[in-house]
Formats: C-alpha cells, structure tokens, sequence
C-alpha cells in the first residue's frame, strides 16, 4: 500500500480505517488481475497510488455524502409522518439539529472538493470497481506518455 494511503487511513476512526483497508484489499485483487490480464509487466507506483486513493476517496465519499443522503430521506420521510426527528439517548437527531447541520455541511464540502479536483470523475462515477481501475489505468498511462 502506498505511504499517503496508509497515512489518511491512520486518521479515519478505527472501525471506518479497517473497512476501508479492507475494501482496499479488494481493491487492489482487481488491480493486480488487471494489469496481468492487460500484460503490463511493469508494475506502475503511479497508477497504483491513483488505484488506491481514488478508492479511499469512494469509500469515504459513500459514508459522508451518500451516507448524508440516506439520512436527508428518513428524516423527510419521518416529516411526511409528522415525525420531527428522533432521539438517541440525549442526543437529537431532527432537520434543525447541530449534527445534522454539520454532517450537511461536510457532505456539501466533500462533493465540492471531489467535483472540483481531478479525480473526481473516478470517485463519483457508478461504474463498476473493474471499469474505474480500466479508467484510471488508461488515465495515469497516457498522462505518463504526456510527459
């Protein structure tokens, strides 16, 4: 795994960090068949740090903002109910809340940094993970040529 993945994984919360290394795993399986099946024979770093934070970005973009999505939907859904929100122990969870606010917030600023950097076609796309790697692999490849 590439040094910059390892080190935003170590900031995720634990159990967020071991789904996503796992999934990265996964991630990387496909990869590797990838680039034996396309017969690269020179196993490219670049394309691999591409491979692997762009899916750390998915992943992280799937629990802020999708996972902000979903919760947009029950609370509407409640309100349809004439339920304001719902309430976990001491904590409020309703349309006016402050975590609810917040977690807006941090769904909105992640899809604007993703829209906004180069990547981002890679992460928001709702291709399949084998397809996103084709697309990164033909991505990084020309760019080298480019170069």
């Amino acid at each position: 795994m590439d040094s910059n993945t390892r080190r935003l994984l170590q900031i995720l919360p634990f159990r967020v960090r071991e789904r996503a290394a796992s999934h990265l795993d996964y991630v990387f399986d496909v990869y590797t068949d990838l680039i034996y099946e396309q017969g690269i024979s020179d196993h490219n770093r670049e394309i691999q740090s591409w491979v692997e934070l762009v899916f750390l970005a998915r992943y992280i973009y799937a629990f802020i903002v999708e996972g902000f999505g979903t919760f947009d939907r029950l609370l509407t859904y409640l309100e349809t109910k004439q339920v304001p929100g719902i309430a976990v122990g001491t904590r409020d969870f309703s349309r006016d809340s402050d975590f609810t606010e917040e977690w807006k917030e941090l769904a909105l600023a992640t899809r604007s940094l993703t829209q906004d950097s180069e990547s981002g076609r890679f992460v928001t796309s709702s291709r399949t993970t084998r397809e996103i790697i084709q697309d990164i692999i033909g991505y990084v490849t020309s760019a080298q040529g480019n170069q």
